[in-house]
């Protein structure tokens, strides 16, 4: 997860899951309904930027082998048969991870595995 995806995920849920409690503290003027919409057009664009092309790359080359690894997939697999370094999947996997498209399953080694 990254700095931003953490810091939105904690303003998620201590302001916007808790609207009682702040509707309640800043009904002035409709500042609350003013940081609420500001909120939701955020997130909107936030989920309107397109994906990292390595990112997209990875997803699409675990669609397309999703039987042939029963659908888990180890970094240093994914590298073989792409060709690419074990390490430079590490980031675009925590992107596609925290956007639900791959669930990280903890072992040894790390499997990640579709969702969609």
């Amino acid at each position: 997860m990254t700095n931003k995806e953490a810091f939105i995920k904690i303003i998620q849920r201590e302001i916007f899951d808790n609207a009682d409690v702040y509707a309640e503290n800043y009904d002035d003027g409709g500042t609350y309904s003013k940081a609420l919409d500001f909120w939701t057009d955020f997130l909107a664009k936030e989920q309107e930027k397109p994906m990292p092309e390595k990112s997209a790359a990875l997803l699409t080359f675990m669609q397309e082998n999703k039987e042939k690894y029963n659908n888990l997939f180890t970094s240093a697999a994914i590298a073989t048969e792409m060709g690419i370094s074990g390490k430079s999947i590490g980031g675009s996997m925590r992107s596609l991870v925290s956007k639900g498209y791959v669930t990280k399953i903890v072992g040894t080694p790390i499997v990640y595995q579709l969702t969609i």
